[in-house]
């Protein structure tokens, strides 16, 4: 593990602190008042909240290392841009946050499930254009349906062209139009 990892792991882990203690503040001043009677109950909150956490961790690496470093890289050859391994770690962490409210502090995330769904909702409309240009660049970048040199023609609504692709980009293909 690098340097950098253990750096967005101790990241991750402090932002989960910081949202949950956040959220369940009323509940945690309950508990902390009456300190001395509830140790135990401490411990379980802070043993589940690592347990998780630990989870967590584990499951956002093992994605890493089996599915974008091992599965996926082995059969194409091609590395998944940093922005799709981001989003699945996020999702991870985010399911793990999710798990600990309701789990450990024994929380309701039907509000917050349903809050998330239509952000989601809202913002994937809003880039729609963007995430499918994104996922035809994938295909582009796996599948080469054309290399260097070969002839392109486009036919548009509002333009035609042809030409020999001289520079392929992933999310681009770069060639003079005749």
């Amino acid at each position: 593990m690098e340097l950098t990892d253990k750096k967005n792991y101790l990241r991750y882990l402090w932002f989960s602190i910081f949202f949950l203690a956040t959220i369940f503040q009323p509940e945690l001043e309950e508990l902390l008042s009456d300190a001395p009677n509830r140790k135990i109950e401490i411990f379980k909150i802070v043993l589940g909240i690592g347990f998780w956490l630990g989870v967590g961790a584990v499951l956002s690496h093992l994605v890493d290392l089996v599915l974008w470093r091992g599965v996926i890289l082995k059969r194409t050859g091609v590395r998944v841009p940093k922005l799709i391994t981001d989003l699945t770690a996020l999702i991870v962490w985010l399911t793990t946050l999710l798990i600990i409210i309701a789990f450990v502090f024994n929380g309701s995330i039907t509000g917050i499930v349903a809050t998330s769904s239509v952000a989601v909702a809202v913002l994937g409309f809003a880039v729609k254009s963007l995430i499918s240009d994104l996922f035809s660049g994938f295909a582009i970048s796996l599948e080469h349906p054309f290399d260097i040199g070969d002839w392109i023609e486009i036919r548009t609504w509002w333009r035609r062209g042809s030409g020999s692709g001289d520079h392929l980009a992933r999310h681009s293909i770069h060639h003079p139009i005749q």
